[in-house]
């Protein structure tokens, strides 16, 4: 199979996103053979957290958002949660410097040849 990148740009608020409205440019299907895909974050981040999705051709940009988002609040719980029993010598993901709601979606890339989906990030 050819190489297949893509790239959607977007700015949506990441720890609110699909509460409210959303680019309808995110409400057609991005056409991404079916798979399990890794999506990854590394923003804010010391350490890179991965989830995998269930990916479809028919899923869209705003789908993609809403597993972000997901995965995100995931992210923040799980650290959140190891910092208040204070059981590990360090947070899993080691979030610096910003909370959830600081955080942007900017951008969404797309490899189809790894089944990897990153995320461009801002606050």
């Amino acid at each position: 199979m050819p190489k297949f990148v893509k790239h959607i740009s977007c700015n949506d608020h990441a720890s609110t996103y699909g509460d409210s409205g959303h680019a309808k440019s995110l409400d057609k299907p991005i056409g991404l053979p079916a798979g399990t895909y890794t999506m990854s974050y590394d923003y804010p981040l010391s350490r890179t957290a991965t989830f995998t999705h269930d990916i479809l051709p028919t899923t869209t940009g705003h789908d993609i958002l809403v597993m972000g988002r997901a995965d995100y609040e995931a992210i923040y719980k799980a650290e959140d949660e190891a910092l208040a029993d204070g059981k590990q010598p360090q947070a899993p993901y080691g979030i610096w410097g910003h909370d959830f709601g600081d955080l942007y979606f900017e951008g969404i890339d797309f490899d189809v040849e790894k089944k990897a989906i990153t995320f461009q990030m801002g606050s």
